[in-house]
């Protein structure tokens, strides 16, 4: 009797072993029809992975979800899953709050083949590598084009553009104060206050901000012609000839009533 009670004993903590559930929280910033694709993904993650739950967690936009990291790496709160930009992963790699992920992707039973970790796009591995350290996984880039409405260019009888001052003639010509009461109601080009649309105009312009040497030193290149011609479009096109319209937040609202004719 005492031989099958400590028998039965033993089966029931292996099976209570064998059945854990480790649960995992992510936080992300995908809302919307993003959003349901992240919950599908997690969903269909789960069900392969009876052992692994993984509880998608909507922090709200980028900047919500970044200002959440920081505090929360500083009362040693983070999830164990989280979306980040590299720049956020930089300030929290000298917190060690980030796990370095070399030994997991080469792990033979957990880990990425060389062929699915070479069917990864360069630039993105370079984006998630500090040194020779990877400290994240690609998840989610955005690409910036060019987005016109196609029935204002037939009627003003424009070519879609193909340089900047294609860009700059087109957008003269779309804009218009429909009432003459002296407001523009029509804007050739729409472009946010950030950065990302400085760089946009920067590497049309044949310019780059930084120069990374074959030593891998840096030198800061923001200060070129290129970048100075740049600016100063922008400038003009928003001050000087006010063809453009600017503003912080996205531009897709404006573009959808007809406030602007083009944007990035």
């Amino acid at each position: 009797m005492r031989k099958r009670l400590i028998l039965a004993l033993l089966i029931v903590s292996f099976a209570v072993f064998t059945f854990a559930v480790t649960e995992i929280e992510f936080w992300h910033a995908m809302g919307g029809a993003q959003g349901t694709t992240v919950n599908e993904i997690v969903a269909s993650f789960n069900e392969a992975n009876p052992d692994i739950v993984v509880e998608a967690i909507y922090v709200g936009n980028y900047s919500a979800l970044q200002q959440k990291l920081l505090v929360s790496a500083e009362s040693k709160t983070l999830p164990a899953l989280s979306q980040a930009y590299g720049n956020w992963t930089a300030r929290l790699i000298p917190r060690d709050a980030v796990q370095e992920l070399n030994s997991l992707i080469s792990d033979p039973e957990v880990g990425l083949t060389d062929e699915e970790w070479d069917a990864i796009w360069n630039p993105f591995k370079k984006m998630v590598t500090w040194g020779d350290t990877v400290y994240a996984l690609p998840f989610n880039k955005s690409t910036y084009v060019l987005y016109y409405n196609t029935d204002l260019f037939e009627q003003y009888g424009l070519e879609v553009p193909k340089t900047m001052d294609d860009l700059l003639f087109a957008a003269m010509m779309l804009t218009e104060d429909k009432n003459n009461d002296g407001q523009i109601d029509q804007y050739g080009f729409g472009f946010r206050t950030t950065i990302d649309h400085f760089m946009i105009f920067l590497r049309a312009n044949g310019g780059e901000a930084i120069d990374i040497k074959p030593d891998g030193s840096v030198e800061v290149t923001i200060n070129s012609p290129e970048a100075k011609e740049a600016l100063q479009l922008m400038y003009d096109m928003a001050h000087t000839y006010k063809v453009a319209l600017f503003q912080g937040g996205y531009l897709d609202a404006p573009f959808g009533d007809g406030q602007i004719a083009m944007f990035v």
